[in-house]
């Protein structure tokens, strides 16, 4: 897999992961004080045969390593848990003007003129 032509030929698709672990064991959607995790992060993919990837390049061995969005879902990065669901973004171009409410989503689904391409930018890694 050729990184470079790869990273030329193929256009980006934004993947959101949100972590959903609680440490009292009760499931997201029962109602206790105890707070969730809740961290959440993106990664830009390329798609290439069929599957997206993503390039990190080992800063030791300067090897290339490829991830896609079920590797990095795996565990959450801050809790370590393996309670991360993800998405791809999803954009609607609207009338709504993008402003930073857009670049900090952690949905999926964006609605406002940008049209998906700035959505969860800050949370790209």
């Amino acid at each position: 897999m050729n990184k470079q032509v790869i990273q030329q030929s193929a256009p980006t698709q934004r993947v959101i992961f949100r972590c959903s672990y609680k440490p009292c064991g009760h499931a997201q959607s029962f109602k206790c004080g105890c707070a969730p995790c809740g961290h959440a992060y993106a990664h830009e993919y390329y798609e290439h045969a069929g599957r997206l990837v993503r390039f990190v390049e080992d800063p030791l061995s300067h090897v290339v390593l490829t991830y896609t969005p079920e590797e990095d879902g795996e565990r959450c990065p801050k809790c370590h848990k393996r309670f991360v669901k993800f998405g791809k973004v999803v954009g609607n171009v609207g009338k709504k003007a993008c402003n930073d409410e857009c670049l900090i989503a952690t949905s999926g689904v964006c609605n406002c003129s940008c049209g998906g391409v700035n959505h969860a930018k800050a949370l790209v890694q």
